[in-house]
């Protein structure tokens, strides 16, 4: 078994920390980043293509161009385990969907909060999102459908899509680590209210336009 990591690039800062870290993992692999803007990136030696802005068209243009039989969608300020690769091959002898277990790069007691209901949402309600380093089959990706082409809750489409097709996302025994810049930039407690808000708001069928000006606003 091997890998293809899907990392959508849009406006990133130093890729270094996370070069690094891709570096150091075990396994069979290959990186694919996908940019979604002008910006040179450095991606090593690792492939880096361009596409149309937009999470979900990036994604799904990295796994389209994905040669290995599994697929695990990062975000580009995440830290994993060099065994991160093992895990994740492992786990989908036995499962159909992998997420890890999130934790923030931050002592603050809210973020730590935040990931431990972001962790029972996934055991309890098997919804995933895009921080926790979703995984699964390329097969069963693409049967699917992919992610839905929309501009925020792309993974969390994805995720009851998947639950309605029967299949459920499970926590995976490693623990990958997301940046608190988001919450700190916006209010970590504003965050946290915001968050299930907007899921609601999407299940309402609340436009994309309209989710996205109260999930970013800063009042």
């Amino acid at each position: 078994m091997a890998v293809s990591i899907i990392i959508p690039l849009y406006n990133e800062g130093n890729l270094e920390p996370l070069l690094a870290n891709l570096n150091a993992l075990n396994g069979k692999f290959e990186v694919i980043f996908v940019s979604g803007d002008n910006t040179h990136y450095n991606t090593q030696n690792f492939t880096h293509l361009s596409y149309e802005k937009g999470r979900a068209k990036q994604l799904n243009f990295g796994a389209k161009r994905a040669k290995f039989e599994n697929l695990w969608f990062l975000h580009a300020d995440s830290k994993f385990s060099k065994n991160a690769i093992l895990e994740i091959e492992n786990f989908l002898t036995k499962n159909s969907l992998g997420a890890f277990r999130l934790k923030f790069d931050s002592d603050k007691f809210l973020l730590k909060v935040c990931a431990f209901f972001s962790n029972l949402r996934v055991k309890f309600g098997g919804i995933a999102f895009g921080d926790q380093g979703m995984f699964l089959s390329k097969e069963l990706f693409f049967k699917l459908g992919g992610f839905k082409d929309i501009k925020i809750m792309e993974d969390y489409e994805f995720s009851l899509n998947a639950k309605k097709n029967g299949l459920k996302f499970n926590l995976c025994n490693e623990y990958i680590t997301t940046s608190s810049r988001r919450f700190l930039k916006y209010g970590t407690l504003k965050m946290m209210i915001k968050m299930p808000i907007s899921r609601l708001l999407y299940r309402f069928g609340v436009s994309e336009d309209k989710i996205l000006r109260f999930y970013y606003a800063k009042s």
